[in-house]
């Protein structure tokens, strides 16, 4: 148990209600000043791991890479059907694709519903583009039936959500495929645009790619998380009927040879990365669950990622148990009794 209270300065709201680099600013300050305190609040996964990512600097391109042999390669290691290659698009990564379909939306005058509590980012990538959004709840529960209810009512036909699950831990269940699937079959126009950033560089599940069969599902990744290397390397898989849409756009993006060879070193080279990622956070979250169940902790299980929910406000977590974790608030979301504990180790804090 904690001694006493710890009061964030006066200038400061709230830590139960922040956002997220007024979080990291208020949080840093709290860990140098209390070094008893259990730290569950980094985020930054390429510094927590960064014994274990590859070393791009030294590559020197021996031969140019191109964007339709890296989209082959990236459907091989994701295990993504070789038919989809040609419908892969390249970008730089989750946020630059998304700022590329959001502005095309926008100018077809569709309009986008977005989780409020995923990623504080997808607003302001939708606010830069232009594209008229509807908010909607995924957290704490993922009630998806009532999400397609409120996109019907709202006549609103693309959807944008994390796969896996964001902050749940999880992939989805074979129920929430199907009634994903009957909301898009219903009319040609639906889309569901997937994040699958949170994926680490696992292969696609099942789920996923029965959902990229659909023809209705644009899906977006990149080698960010995975092999720990940003802004180098992203993929948008869009429906064949879209593809025209798209393409052009794409396409005209400048080929970074920089960027493609790293990418095609990590494809290749070093495919082990997201394997290796995936056994060191397995050991990490089990280890924070189990600290969880130790101290009293209402932990949510997950089965995947390095974000573990847990009832209560920061503020009350720091009071009751010398545990610093992250508020729900600085994902978006609007509840304050609930916090984020991240599993990843600490870097550079203190």
């Amino acid at each position: 148990m904690h001694p006493g209270p710890i009061d964030a300065p006066e200038t400061n709201p709230s830590p139960d209600t922040m956002g997220f680099m007024e979080f990291v600013t208020w949080a840093q300050n709290i860990a140098r000043a209390q070094p008893n305190i259990r730290l569950f609040c980094e985020t930054r996964l390429s510094k927590a791991f960064k014994e274990i990512r590859p070393d791009m600097a030294v590559q020197n391109p021996a031969v140019t890479a191109h964007r339709c042999d890296l989209a082959r390669q990236w459907c091989d290691a994701y295990g993504v059907s070789p038919s989809k290659a040609r419908m892969t698009l390249i970008c730089d990564g989750v946020r630059h694709g998304l700022a590329l379909i959001f502005g095309i939306l926008a100018q077809q005058g569709r309009r986008v519903a977005i989780p409020r509590d995923v990623y504080p980012v997808y607003w302001m990538i939708a606010s830069d583009a232009g594209v008229e959004t509807l908010g909607i709840e995924t957290f704490p529960d993922f009630d998806l039936e009532a999400v397609l209810g409120q996109m019907i009512s709202a006549d609103i036909s693309a959807m944008l959500l994390p796969g896996p699950l964001k902050l749940h831990g999880r992939k989805w269940t074979d129920s929430e495929l199907a009634q994903v699937t009957r909301w898009l079959r219903e009319r040609g126009d639906r889309r569901l645009i997937l994040d699958g950033i949170y994926s680490l560089g696992s292969p696609l599940d099942s789920q996923t790619n029965r959902l990229l069969e659909t023809g209705q599902v644009i899906y977006l990744d990149s080698l960010s998380k995975g092999w720990l290397h940003e802004k180098i390397f992203g993929v948008v898989v869009v429906p064949e009927n879209d593809f025209d849409l798209y393409a052009e756009t794409f396409r005209s993006l400048p080929a970074r040879q920089e960027n493609l060879v790293c990418a095609r070193e990590m494809l290749t080279s070093h495919r082990h990365v997201p394997a290796m990622l995936a056994k060191r956070l397995a050991e990490k979250r089990e280890a924070l669950l189990t600290f969880a169940k130790e101290t009293g902790l209402k932990a949510r299980p997950v089965e995947r990622g390095y974000f573990v929910p847990i009832e209560g406000s920061v503020s009350s977590l720091l009071r009751n148990h010398n545990v610093l974790a992250i508020p729900a608030t600085a994902f978006g979301s609007r509840l304050s009794r609930w916090s984020v504990a991240s599993a990843l180790p600490v870097a550079g804090w203190r």
